[in-house]
């Protein structure tokens, strides 16, 4: 997938996923082109990982939060100067995401044990143009 650089998240502090996560999807809600991306790669760090799998969240489970908390209100948008348009009332509860799908973000867990210290990587492009390709590796 064609993509941005890295973009690096840390959270010392929580020590559920629930935490991690939000400090992530915060992060994420205002990077790359918060106009649409095609895919988001998370890579999460082995610290980071076991505490989100000790509470017993699945790829899914991640996928789901992080899509539902990393929407932006066109209201939000708009002050920002990100979408085109005059503010309008119903921009306050109407809600862009920054992918189309929750399986739109891609989860992979990578990296040493120690470490708080995870990461996002915002696709480029469009889904006509470039997309995640998966292949089983065999030993």
């Amino acid at each position: 997938m064609a993509a941005e650089a890295p973009h690096q998240f840390y959270n010392q502090l929580s020590n559920r996923a629930e935490g991690i996560l939000t400090t992530l999807a915060d992060d994420m809600r205002i990077s790359g082109n918060v106009m649409g991306q095609p895919q988001y790669l998370l890579v999460l760090a082995g610290e980071h990982m076991r505490t989100i799998a000790g509470d017993g969240w699945t790829k899914a489970r991640i996928r789901e939060f992080v899509f539902a908390h990393t929407q932006n209100s066109h209201a939000h948008l708009k002050r920002t100067h990100r979408m085109a348009g005059a503010l309008e009332p119903q921009d306050e509860t109407r809600l862009r995401p920054l992918v189309e799908t929750p399986e739109d973000i891609l989860v992979v867990a990578a990296g040493g044990r120690a470490g708080a210290f995870s990461a996002y990587v915002p696709g480029w492009g469009s889904k006509r143009s470039s997309q995640a390709v998966t292949k089983e590796v065999k030993r």
